[in-house]
């Protein structure tokens, strides 16, 4: 451009910047002012509204919706325990009974079960019996001092404290949330119900006992925090005791001031009563309610101090913040505006440079000399614009295309190559017309000691590329260029005159392959796909090659392998042999436990699947299938991979199958004999729980008429089991082992009560005909009952 043509576009662009910038003026003052009234003084507006109207309606808001949650918490509560109530009085309907015989104490154990199964807010429930001194749960009787030592302690009562509690005339008392010592290792905040029987009577025959989680009153209580944390709850009984509380360091801080409780207490049943009071420094709001069928009241506290801060702090931060978006917002807005057209009339002023003689002049020709709206004038711009950019994307992506296509070539050749001129050295390696991939792939064979050698890897993977470079040259109609060398493979790109040719020289590897994989300790299998006249087809043909090594042979040393070969004779090498009820038994014996069948079984299976030519495809499937069976008896057990394999993660897969049959043999050995052994585990330590607690049992209940099927029916069994299961844990029989226990009973009353009689004495252990006690008294000493007391006698 000279100096003449450069002075004419400059006075090209200076006309058409003049008038175009003439028009946007008036477009900046619309803008500007649209902006003004349409954004920032509604939120000016709204600052000053919520400065006057905010606090109150906040204050107002929080103290009604503090009422409504308590009352809402106050009729759940209410409505709970209206329910046990109810419950408590049906119940003790049942356990009322002046009959101390095994059917009528199973009937009652039965129904507390059942009280406490259908009401997910009792946590634990039983009935003490004044006049036997005992206590009988929905697991059976125990003694009372053993309840309370072993069972269910209170370590802030003592003994005779409790059982004083059980002793006296209780209608539906509800004593305050204590600390519960269960079963001597765990320690919960229980709340204890009370309900002597008979009903309305002046009488006492025992009391039914109610626990509660004060978890369970808790999660109630939860819905009354605010999110702020500033709202708790308490919840006390008619001597201020604590019921339970969203905050158990509440009661302790100091808060509930006997002034406080002394107003909380002048409310009526279900009627709220709030006020507010100086607690602890602090302006507290005080909601109160006194309930119906419990003697508790409950209290809310609110800080007001809190929300009148908050109050405070939004709507002054309202206020700042709208008086500063207005400042801002002019300010913005006039920038925005005067920048919004500038682009625009530069757009204008470089397109109509370049198109003044081209497609573009009649667009803008069109535009000058007419009075049409602003907006138009731009949208017609834009419109320009966004038609031009979509033509330069379809210009780009068209090179872009172009480059990647040459970008390819260039890294399979492992050089630059210009894209617009022909490269001898492309021609060179690509002249002949068919193309194809191989992929060798080598497995090391473990040393006596059991271990790879990562050396020798290396230097046969040296010696396959070496033995490849060798074996193309131009002359012989075959080209071959290395593309990649993996851990334990290495990818070829293979360009051939023929498919004759290819395989002939391919053969003639097998050989010095051979002798490689003899030397390396290794197997060697050379995996070519498919053959293809177009180079863009090698992707294809390297898929296929990896495709193919599914198909080698896991014993042989050197495999080569066509891909098209294989699909017809290794069709089917995928197929298992496992049926199903092989693997049922599999599963089986591995819940129960029993290792010496379950590794007969897995031996069983590999030897069926592994017997002839075994591809690397079965071996694969065989390895998934076997894992897949423990995975399902661990889901049968309800057991998980964490837990059975802890510290044992390394037998678990995490990729591909093994290698080898013996590598796939050793390591579902392990597996399976761990497995078997954590089961085994699991068995033995249920079956020793269960025993004792027979055994308790037995000792409990000896005196009564007991039989198998009472035992079995107590821990719900079969009794052909529990007749297996006791000989099996004890050495002998059920009838043996509780004559046993009976005669034991036998010698200690013959010692202690010299003057009761032989008949009498096999009544209270639980012989129903003298002749039997006395048989089998004889046959266990080795004498008679009166023959033993005598002995004791004269001793």
């Amino acid at each position: 451009m000279n100096m003449n043509e450069g002075a004419s576009w400059r006075s090209r662009m200076t006309r058409l910047g003049g008038a175009v910038e003439g028009r946007f003026r008036s477009v900046f003052a619309r803008i500007l002012g649209s902006f003004i009234l349409v954004i920032l003084i509604p939120i000016l507006g709204l600052g000053f509204l919520s400065y006057f109207v905010f606090a109150g309606a906040l204050q107002t808001e929080v103290e009604k919706s503090n009422g409504l949650m308590l009352q809402k918490t106050y009729e759940n509560v209410e409505q709970k325990m209206a329910e046990l109530k109810q419950m408590m009085y049906q119940t003790v309907l049942t356990v009322n009974t002046s009959s101390y015989d095994v059917q009528r104490m199973s009937e009652v154990s039965k129904a507390l079960a059942r009280a406490e199964s259908t009401n997910k807010f009792i946590k634990y429930i039983y009935v003490y019996y004044q006049d036997w001194d005992r206590i009988l749960t929905p697991e059976g009787m125990y003694y009372k001092d053993f309840f309370y030592d072993e069972v269910y302690r209170y370590p802030g009562m003592d003994k005779g404290e409790w059982y004083r509690k059980l002793s006296q005339r209780s209608d539906f008392t509800i004593l305050s949330t204590r600390a519960i010592l269960i079963n001597g290792t765990t320690e919960k905040d229980m709340i204890t119900l009370l309900t002597s029987f008979p009903l309305f009577d002046e009488g006492l025959k025992g009391t039914l006992v109610v626990l509660v989680d004060e978890k369970e009153l808790f999660s109630m209580l939860g819905s009354v925090r605010s999110g702020s944390g500033q709202s708790e709850m308490v919840i006390l009984n008619a001597k201020n005791e604590l019921i339970s509380s969203t905050d158990p360091q509440l009661v302790n801080s100091g808060i509930l001031t006997s002034h406080l409780l002394k107003k909380a207490g002048e409310g009526g049943v279900g009627e709220n009563k709030p006020f507010e009071e100086e607690l602890s420094g602090k302006r507290m709001s005080v909601s109160t309610f006194a309930a119906e069928v419990t003697d508790w009241k409950y209290i809310v506290f609110t800080s007001l101090d809190h929300i009148t801060s908050k109050v405070r702090f939004v709507r002054n931060a309202t206020f700042l913040l709208s008086f500063l978006l207005l400042v801002v917002g002019i300010l913005v807005a006039t920038r925005v505006a005067r920048n919004f057209y500038r682009p625009i009339v530069d757009i204008m002023g470089l397109f109509a440079s370049e198109t003044a003689e081209g497609e573009g002049a009649p667009v803008f020709a069109s535009m000058q000399g007419k009075s049409s709206d602003e907006f138009a004038f731009i949208r017609s711009h834009l419109n320009f614009v966004v038609e031009h950019n979509a033509k330069l994307r379809r210009s780009v992506d068209r090179g872009r295309k172009t480059a990647k296509d040459h970008f390819i070539r260039s890294l399979l050749l492992g050089q630059e190559a210009a894209s617009d001129d022909a490269d001898p050295d492309i021609q060179k390696a690509f002249s002949y017309p068919y193309y194809t991939a191989a992929a060798v792939l080598i497995h090391e064979k473990l040393d006596e000691d059991g271990t790879r050698r990562a050396a020798g890897m290396l230097a046969v993977k040296q010696e396959i590329v070496n033995l490849f470079e060798s074996l193309a040259s131009q002359e012989r109609g075959l080209s071959a260029l290395l593309t990649s060398v993996g851990p334990n493979n290495v990818s070829i790109l293979l360009n051939f005159a023929e498919e004759s040719l290819l395989r002939d020289r391919l053969s003639q590897l097998e050989g010095m392959l051979a002798e490689l994989a003899l030397a390396g300790r290794c197997t060697i299998a050379v995996c070519v796909g498919g053959m293809y006249e177009e180079s863009q087809a090698v992707n294809r043909a390297y898929e296929e090659a990896l495709k193919a090594q599914r198909f080698r042979l896991i014993e042989k040393d050197v495999q080569l392998i066509y891909y098209a070969d294989s699909l017809g004779k290794y069709g089917s090498s995928a197929y298992v042999h496992y049926p199903a009820e092989m693997e049922k038994a599999m599963i089986g014996h591995l819940l129960s436990g029993d290792k010496s069948k379950a590794l007969a079984a897995l031996e069983l299976v590999i030897e069926k699947n592994t017997q002839g030519n075994l591809t690397a495809e079965k071996l694969q499937s065989l390895h998934k299938e076997l894992w897949r069976t423990v995975h399902k008896a661990l889901e049968r057990s309800g057991s998980s991979r964490e837990q059975v394999f802890e510290g044992a993660q390394w037998m678990v897969p995490a990729g591909d199958a093994p290698s080898d049959l013996s590598e796939l043999h050793d390591q579902l050995q392990d597996a399976y004999g761990h497995v078997c052994e954590w089961f085994y585990r699991q068995k033995e330590s249920k079956n020793e729980k269960l025993k004792d607690q027979m055994l308790v049992f037995l000792q409990e209940h000896y005196n009564s008429d007991l039989s198998l099927d009472i035992v079995a029916d107590r821990f719900g069994l079969h009794p052909k089991y529990v007749s297996r299961y006791f000989k099996d844990q004890t050495g002998i029989n059920f009838v043996e082992y509780l004559s046993m226990v009976r005669i034991a009973k036998a010698k200690e009353l013959l010692e202690r009560e010299p003057d009761l009689k032989v008949n009498r004495i096999g009544e209270l252990v639980g012989f129903v005909n003298t002749n039997t006690f006395i048989a089998a008294f004889k046959k266990q000493e080795g004498l008679t009952p009166g023959k033993f007391r005598e002995l004791l006698i004269k001793s």
